[in-house]
């Protein structure tokens, strides 16, 4: 089962991702990213990826427009805690370097507004 929750703190923008991130559900989450952001544009916007088991082709196609589009707005955009199968498809893509990647709660809190 695949899930995407967002919520919005302050300048913060978090996506939360469950299960995986396929063909299948890569439309769904466009538009509820769209939604999200068609708004108010936030600072700062993170995926927390560690709940993902697993992404296809089309999910990865997802977070690089995710990404692209939100830096555009003039956001950060950074992927919080991918699980290692995420790596692990980020890095044989040669992908990984391209994300800005905060590995745990301290760096989360350090990039936050207070």
């Amino acid at each position: 089962m695949e899930e995407l929750t967002v919520e919005r703190d302050q300048n913060v923008l978090m996506f939360r991702s469950l299960g995986e991130i396929t063909l299948e559900s890569a439309g769904v989450y466009k538009n509820k990213l769209d939604e999200a952001l068609g708004g108010e544009r936030p600072e700062t916007v993170i995926w927390d990826l560690s709940g993902v088991t697993f992404i296809d082709s089309s999910g990865i196609g997802l977070l690089v427009a995710s990404s692209t589009r939100s830096q555009s707005a003039g956001s950060h955009f950074y992927l919080y805690r991918p699980s290692a199968q995420v790596r692990k498809i980020l890095s044989l893509v040669k992908l990984i370097d391209f994300f800005n990647i905060i590995e745990n709660e301290v760096d989360l809190g350090a990039i936050l507004p207070e």
